[in-house]
């Protein structure tokens, strides 16, 4: 299992790379911010329905307006510049950002993020930010499975994770406190290159 405690530089971690400190803590309660004022609704799987079983959240979709545009500027920029390093995928937008709230028992079974709801464009990259810091909640690791090892991600506040969208992950289960994380998707043209 790899240590998700170890300083340093931008990381790949198998298929996943993910840098520290990329938010300020003022920068991530400003997304938290975003997501209670536009309000929180139960999350929802394929189909657009609620299956507590499978996924547990409250989300909050950042639709791209003028209060949020420096955010997706800031991902978009981070997201390119480990991609060209890591992967090299031809990527060119994103979906609209999600806010999660995991509280107790707050969940995301494995799954995958390559589906898409656009019919010429796919997901090519999942992203997360860990907009809580680690010590206020305890369970909620996200965790990537790819091959044989597991990866948990770091919880440091701000940090970004970005993983390609065929690496199934999940957010384990909470067991106290509450987990807030805002999740991206970036897509590219069909076929996947």
């Amino acid at each position: 299992m790899s240590d998700p405690n170890k300083a340093g530089p931008p990381r790949v971690l198998h298929m996943c790379a993910n840098a520290r400190a990329a938010f300020t803590d003022e920068e991530c309660d400003a997304v938290i911010d975003l997501a209670k004022k536009q309000g929180l609704s139960p999350g929802v799987v394929q189909g657009n329905s609620v299956e507590l079983d499978v996924r547990d959240s409250d989300i909050a979709r950042l639709a791209r307006t003028a209060e949020s545009e420096w955010l997706y500027k800031k991902v978009f920029e981070i997201v390119l510049n480990l991609n060209s390093t890591a992967w090299q995928f031809d990527l060119f937008e994103s979906e609209d950002f999600q806010v999660a709230e995991y509280t107790s028992k707050g969940h995301f079974d494995w799954h995958l993020d390559i589906a898409s709801q656009h019919p010429f464009n796919l997901r090519k990259l999942g992203v997360t930010v860990q907009l809580s810091d680690g010590d206020s909640y305890e369970g909620g690791n996200f965790e990537t499975h790819y091959g044989p090892e597991l990866d948990i991600a770091p919880r440091d506040r701000g940090t970004i994770v970005i993983f390609p969208s065929f690496v199934l992950h999940r957010v384990a289960p909470v067991t106290s406190g509450s987990r807030f994380s805002l999740t991206a998707w970036i897509l590219g043209q069909t076929p996947f290159k």
